[in-house]
């Protein structure tokens, strides 16, 4: 099959592996949860594919790798090829890897080349193999037959058929412009079996092809309102019940594949997409199921069965905020529609998402120099212009530049800005500064009313008191540096990250570290309930946990009492 090249499907469909970041991330096919980060993939990754049940193939540029993902080790390299890769394929027998590329000044994807490895070479045999001169064009894909001894390459503008070994060209499969004319091209392709192939025309029209015969078997025109056809086009299959699926449009399209004609369109308010960029699609062909990453790396979940729908759509996006409404977690992300968990059940649901597509004539807004998303109200204060916003406020601040963080009271009375070496503390109802202090500065605070303030950072956690003539400090936690904290409702606990994960809760009395299954990361995200009995965190696999904090206290004094560190006393001022 031909593979999609921002992501691939392991061979039993229990994972997905997706480039984030400059890292491959290994997806948890059931629940969308992030199993691991694979450290041997370093760089811009730009294409995926999978050869075997423990080979991972990545190209990052001109360089290809074969990366064991039982070992998390680089076992086979290709690097500085020479040429750009614009497509990927790999498989488990012998070549292990080929790949469409073309010389690192000339993009034309005129170029085939085949890697081939084993596990016992230190490097890679890289074989070149041109196209005929008369159908020079870009490349569209290729795939490798079930026994890897042919590669079947796919350009705009006609099918080739490889010996996968020497690289000789065994055929000339197909011909556009006799097949369909010399204005059609292809946009798409994906091979079905050893014996068809799935074409998309820009006529527009889905063609199959007799790879064997080179004859075009069904083809099946668009009328011109179809033309969504086009637009962003992406092929996958073929499904268990023997159907593709075409990404375009912003839509799934599942098409019948013995009469090319459509049985379902499927949209989601979250599939977040843009004109002109396809989606990977991935089928699961031991399943009536496919995923879906959309053009911000959400991945989506497609019930491909009797009655085809998007039946998931595991979280994604960055955490804005996070907080508790009543029994339910709201989670609020960038991009992403806003999920609302409840936390007795841990069922979750997204209101409808309207992503904004800002016109190519815009300029793109601003960003604030620091913002807070407080139960999904934004406060944002703009030191370009100087002011501090929030809904139905505008306070005018002059001369704050740096400010790193935002805070403000449960009353909306009183804004706290922290910059280095001075705090300003804001009156909301006047709409005036009420004083400026010299500050230490910390990575970040809360208002727990108009005049008590708690903060963290390379020193622990504060208690402080505002008032007109200054900041009095009231108590203090253990020396730590923590990176990310929540403050409970009525202020007398704190739950807080440290530089290694650690999750702890701190009061004006005692430290109790909290045993966590894996350390928590500088983007988890914490919120308290409105008792303060309870604590949802978000960890790396962006899953919405919810910790009972009486249960979790008791467990540490227990950890203490069977010969663990006992809870710190916190020194008090």
């Amino acid at each position: 099959m031909f593979s999609a090249q921002s992501a691939a499907l392991s061979h039993d469909g229990e994972s997905l592996f997706v480039a984030v970041n400059e890292r491959v991330c290994e997806i948890n096919t059931s629940d969308g949860s992030l199993r691991r980060r694979l450290r041997s993939s370093v760089g811009f990754v730009s294409h995926l594919a999978v050869a075997d049940a423990d080979t991972l193939v990545v190209s990052a540029g001109d360089s290809v790798r074969w990366i064991s993902l039982s070992q998390d080790a680089v076992i086979a390299s290709r690097e500085r090829a020479g040429f750009q890769v614009l497509s990927l394929a790999a498989t488990a027998a012998r070549p292990r890897a080929c790949a469409i590329g073309a010389p690192s000044h000339n993009y034309s994807g005129s170029i085939v080349w085949l890697l081939d490895t084993s596990a016992s070479d230190a490097a890679s045999t890289l074989v070149r193999c041109e196209l005929p001169p008369a159908r020079l064009s870009v490349g569209q894909g290729m795939s490798y037959s079930a026994d890897g001894s042919e590669v079947v390459v796919v350009t705009n503008r006609a099918v080739f058929r490889f010996d996968a070994r020497s690289g000789a060209l065994l055929a000339t499969t197909l011909d556009t412009a006799a097949a369909f004319g010399s204005s059609v091209t292809i946009v798409g392709a994906l091979r079905l079996d050893d014996r068809r192939l799935l074409v998309a025309t820009n006529s527009p029209s889905l063609a199959l092809i007799d790879l064997r015969e080179g004859t075009v078997l069904v083809e099946r025109p668009f009328a011109e309102e179809n033309r969504w056809f086009l637009d962003g086009l992406s092929l996958a299959g073929p499904t268990r019940s023997g159907e593709v699926l075409v990404s375009s449009g912003g839509a799934l399209h599942v098409i019948s594949i013995d009469t090319l004609e459509p049985r379902a369109s499927l949209r989601d308010e979250a599939l977040l997409s843009k004109p002109g960029s396809p989606l990977s699609v991935l089928v699961d062909a031991r399943r009536d199921r496919a995923f879906v990453v959309d053009l911000r790396g959400a991945i989506h979940r497609v019930d491909t069965g009797a009655s085809p729908r998007i039946e998931l759509t595991p979280r994604c996006g960055t955490l804005r905020s996070l907080w508790f409404r009543g029994e339910t977690i709201v989670v609020d992300r960038c991009d992403s529609p806003t999920e609302r968990v409840d936390s007795s059940t841990g069922a979750s649901s997204y209101d409808p998402f309207e992503p904004s597509a800002p016109s190519s004539q815009t300029r793109a807004p601003r960003e604030p120099t620091a913002s807070l998303f407080l139960e999904g109200e934004r406060w944002t204060y703009d030191e370009t212009y100087s002011y501090l916003r929030g809904p139905g406020c505008e306070v005018y601040v002059p001369k704050a530049k740096g400010v790193g963080w935002i805070t403000v009271a449960p009353s909306k009375r009183v804004a706290f800005l922290s910059r280095r070496g001075e705090a300003i503390v804001v009156d909301l109802e006047a709409r005036a500064e009420r004083g400026r202090f010299k500050w230490r500065g910390s990575y970040g605070g809360a208002l727990v009313s108009d005049a008590d303030l708690i903060v963290w950072g390379d020193t622990g956690v504060r208690w402080l008191t505002l008032a007109p003539e200054g900041i009095t400090e009231v108590a203090r936690g253990p020396k730590s540096y923590l990176q990310n904290a929540a403050v409970s409702r009525d202020g007398t606990r704190v739950a807080a990250v440290d530089s290694f994960g650690r999750l702890s809760i701190v009061t004006r009395e005692n430290h109790w570290p909290i045993e966590w299954p894996e350390p928590l990361g500088d983007r988890c995200a914490l919120a308290w309930s409105e008792d303060g009995r309870r604590l949802a965190v978000v960890d790396r696999s962006a899953a919405v946990c919810v910790l009972d904090v009486e249960a979790a206290i008791a467990a540490s004094e227990a950890r203490a009492a069977g010969g663990a560190k006992a809870p710190r006393r916190v020194r008090r001022k």
